[in-house]
């Protein structure tokens, strides 16, 4: 399998409790007439959390089975 480069363009930041999307400012051109729209997707990647290559949880859920494949949960640490 090949790897993926993934290259930040932006971050999110968290100011009186409101979560905004900072641009790099070289990236300002791109939002040209998306005024236009009523929503817009934002592909985003945890960076600062530990690294875990955990493949199967125990019981992430009460009425969930006793093990659980990671994918199969809601858990950011998805490889």
């Amino acid at each position: 399998m090949g790897k993926m480069e993934v290259h930040p363009i932006g971050k999110v930041e968290r100011k009186d409790g409101e979560f905004k999307i900072a641009l790099d400012p070289e990236y300002a051109p791109a939002l040209k007439s998306l005024d236009g729209y009523s929503h817009m997707k934002v592909i985003w990647w945890f960076n600062r959390i530990e690294d875990n290559r955990t493949l199967v949880e125990n019981k992430p859920y009460a009425k969930g089975p006793d093990e659980l494949g990671v994918f199969a949960t809601r858990s950011p640490m998805r490889l």
